[in-house]
């Protein structure tokens, strides 16, 4: 979409135009508003219910660069970690590090940019072409990706109405006095932040959010190993609500502190993830174990 301007068809507000528009999420649609990169008729819009009149014009800039993002994604020949795939959708260990759709900051190799190369665009979606969900750069572990648009909405509701089931483990800081908590608090953007920080929240625009912490073992350095059941998809969701009861995931930068020099990121993979096929109505189990300095760092610690 380079040097392209925008024109509006209908009236809208201004983030549901734009998730109709680029196929993204209202979440992200309000992110690219908040980041300062959204300008109708060249003024710049800071407000996710901004009123869109039909024939105003909507531009998309990148801030840092100065110049407008590329919505149409560039296939990347890096390969996918793929561990099971038939014809409607597939399975993927996202590796460390690799940021599952576009940002301002990499629109090159990304997951969605190597599902271009390996799927093609099926869905016309610009910015995540059968992504059914995702994960933080630096978390690790099963994404499922949809093949057709019949399996991508499928899999979306079974998301949307809790059905598939997605777990964590994860290293954090201090012991616990119990075996299992349910973190049932509200999220929201953090509005002294400029970055995308996340916060528990009793605002009314805060989305609900529960996480199921199970305790799997206590470890040296008053570190523990926990298994996190997400019953919600609110981002940042694991890391924000574990910080509230103080217990950090080990490593994270934006919550926490950084511990380790080998600059690995935060301690958080996910290593299990069941649902049902849209197609054969089968039961489909996925479990993968965390790389191997994840895997290394528990032993030590044990």
């Amino acid at each position: 979409m380079h040097n392209k301007i925008i024109n509006v068809k209908e009236k809208s507000r201004l983030d549901k135009y734009l998730v109709s528009l680029l196929k993204i999420s209202r979440t992200k649609a309000s992110q690219l508003i908040r980041l300062k990169q959204i300008y109708v008729n060249n003024v710049r819009i800071n407000k996710p219910s901004f009123l869109l009149k039909q024939n105003d014009e909507i531009k998309i800039i990148n801030n840092d660069k100065g110049k407008q993002i590329d919505v149409n994604l560039k296939p990347c020949k890096e390969k996918l970690d793929i561990i099971y795939e038939d014809q409607h959708l597939l399975v993927i260990n996202k590796p460390k590090n690799v940021l599952v759709h576009p940002t301002k900051f990499n629109e090159k190799n990304t997951i969605a940019n190597r599902l271009i190369n390996y799927l093609g665009n099926f869905s016309n979606d610009k910015i995540r072409p059968g992504i059914v969900h995702r994960l933080d750069k630096n978390t690790t572990g099963l994404l499922v990706v949809a093949k057709d648009l019949k399996t991508l909405v499928a899999l979306k509701k079974q998301i949307d109405e809790k059905t598939m089931l997605r777990k964590y483990i994860c290293l954090c800081h201090n012991h616990f006095a119990t075996k299992k908590i349910i973190i049932n608090q509200a999220i929201d953007h953090d509005r002294k932040k400029k970055t995308i920080k996340m916060v528990v929240s009793s605002a009314k625009k805060a989305k609900k959010a529960i996480t199921e912490i199970v305790v799997l073992k206590n470890l040296k350095n008053n570190l523990s190993l926990v298994e996190c059941t997400l019953y919600t998809g609110r981002t940042h969701q694991i890391r924000v609500h574990l910080k509230s009861i103080n217990h950090c995931v080990y490593n994270d930068d934006l919550y926490g502190k950084v511990e380790d020099k080998k600059k690995y990121g935060q301690f958080l993979h996910a290593y299990k993830m069941s649902f049902i096929h849209p197609w054969t109505k089968k039961i489909m189990n996925f479990t993968i174990r965390p790389d191997t300095i994840f895997s290394k760092k528990i032993k030590n610690l044990e």
